[in-house]
């Protein structure tokens, strides 16, 4: 079903938060695919890939070529949370979930062939490390 205005709204305001932290080795992608083994080609809302962009002309990045894949849930929650089995396995190294229906940040972090090592979920009132940004976000500003 297509994006709602919500949805639309935290997605570009967190794409535009990232290009602004992130240095030029870095490039962000929305709604493009990621390869994440040989028959998944999963289309996450945010990815931060190993740049520049010019770079993906012949190929989609694999998971372990991203630092920050991101998917933004008002009522995907339980599609997304699947998800993190197949970026695990393809070497995403952190994973998030913004939760718009619940107001948290699900980080996984630390993948392996059987799954993330460690899941966390952050309130908005809390701060959360941001793979590749020297200081932390405050939760509650992904959630406009």
């Amino acid at each position: 079903s297509p994006q709602g205005p919500y949805h639309t709204t935290v997605t570009d305001n967190v794409a535009d938060r990232l290009r602004a932290a992130l240095d030029g080795g870095w490039c962000i992608r929305e709604d493009k695919p990621v390869v994440a083994g040989s028959h998944s080609l999963p289309e996450p809302d945010l990815a931060v890939v190993q740049g520049p962009r010019v770079r993906w002309r012949q190929r989609h990045p694999r998971g372990d070529e991203c630092l920050l894949l991101i998917e933004v849930a008002l009522t995907s929650q339980e599609l997304d949370r699947g998800k993190a089995a197949v970026y695990a396995l393809s070497g995403v190294p952190v994973y998030w979930i913004i939760d718009l229906e619940s107001r948290v940040l699900v980080v996984h972090e630390f993948p392996s062939p059987t799954g993330y090592g460690r899941r966390t979920e952050l309130a908005t009132s809390e701060t959360v490390a941001v793979p590749g940004c020297a200081f932390p976000w405050s939760v509650a500003d992904l959630f406009v």
